[in-house]
């Protein structure tokens, strides 16, 4: 019998990308310095930045607070979502991956993400509310997240997620803030393992139940070795369970070392 033998991953150039990618191809760029560069002056200017960071942080909890927590007016007999200005274009957002980085392998991570719409989520006052990358809020409901439901209304969580509407649940992608805790001035590395070690504590938190309708699963991350992507591009990554299974959409690959900064990021591909 014949071993089978493991595929191996070659980094592709942008060339080959478009080639392989249609939407790439119809992808629209500026006449922009190369990534690279315009990553390393990115990370510059973030590490002068580093107290304007916190401070807005800190001042997105403390608006929160404060604001009104009804999403919906009362108009034409009938309620009509209201943009919520505090969480308009909150959500960070890749930028094509058009040249692959040097350091791939030492400073990155890779995240397969399922089919699905990304969502503001926030826990706050006792209930928890979904928006949109535009501020639309699109559900309200009861979580165990830290504010999220009526037993534990004092706590502010803001999580970065992805919405399944095949298996009607939250996949987290990223957290803004975790029970008061404000998180945009963390770096990737640490907010990923703070997001680990809390789900870790809340089991609940990924089971559907009548306090938690739509359960919360953090999504894997991985090094960018390329063993390590090999293994994970052979395996068919499911989302989903009890036979309602949908396969990968795409991955994310995000820096280490950056903190999360709403709107197009070239430090997340």
């Amino acid at each position: 019998m014949e071993a089978l033998s493991t595929p191996s991953i070659t980094l592709p150039t942008e060339s080959s990308l478009k080639e392989c990618n249609p939407r790439l191809a119809q992808y629209k760029s500026k006449n922009l310095p190369n990534q690279e560069e315009r990553r390393q002056s990115l990370l510059e200017q973030q590490k002068k930045n580093r107290d304007e960071s916190f401070n807005a942080s800190r001042g997105l909890i403390e608006e929160l607070v404060t604001s009104e927590q009804d999403a919906m007016e009362w108009t034409s007999s009938k309620f009509k979502p209201r943009i919520q200005k505090l969480y308009t274009n909150r959500l960070m957002f890749s930028e094509w991956l058009k040249q692959v980085p040097g350091d791939l392998s030492q400073v990155w991570y890779l995240v397969p993400c399922p089919v699905g719409r990304r969502a503001l989520v926030v826990a706050s006052g006792g209930e928890t509310r979904s928006y949109t990358k535009a501020g639309i809020q699109t559900a309200t409901f009861n979580s165990a997240l830290p504010g999220g439901n009526p037993e534990e209304s004092k706590g502010c969580t803001i999580l970065d997620c992805i919405w399944s509407r095949y298996n009607h649940a939250y996949y987290i992608l990223d957290v803004l803030a975790w029970s008061n805790q404000p998180m945009l001035d963390c770096e990737t590395e640490f907010r990923f393992f703070w997001l680990k070690s809390k789900l870790g504590e809340m089991p609940s938190l990924s089971e559907k139940s009548d306090d938690n309708p739509y359960p919360f699963i953090l999504l894997e991350y991985h090094s960018c070795d390329q063993s390590v992507m090999t293994n994970v591009m052979a395996i068919e990554h499911l989302f989903g369970e009890n036979g309602n299974l949908h396969s990968m959409d795409y991955c994310s690959i995000i820096l280490k070392h950056i903190i999360y900064q709403e709107a197009l990021h070239l430090l997340v591909g």
